[in-house]
């Protein structure tokens, strides 16, 4: 995922916003790697992308959930330059 927001809601969770590519299917569970180009700021473990009905199938904006601590801020994950990666 190209990060485009990070959303910290008052349930715990926090929602990473962004665009998805080469993925068409729900993400599930897994350990994700939060990158700034090849640098691994921290490593999280995702809850999966939460089920919304897509109005617009072609929409490749998309957001995966998460409830562990998540060191980015919402300038930085506006810059563009964070990715979240899929590691197990």
């Amino acid at each position: 995922m190209q990060i485009e927001e990070v959303f910290r809601l008052a349930n715990g969770r926090t929602l990473f916003t962004g665009v998805i590519s080469g993925h068409a299917g729900a993400i599930g569970i897994c350990e994700c790697a939060l990158l700034e180009g090849q640098r691994t700021r921290q490593v999280v473990r995702c809850e999966g992308e939460p089920m919304v009905k897509k109005i617009d199938p072609s929409n490749r904006r998309r957001s995966i959930a998460t409830t562990e601590a998540v060191v980015l801020s919402s300038d930085e994950a506006r810059s563009g330059r964070w990715r979240l990666v899929c590691v197990g």
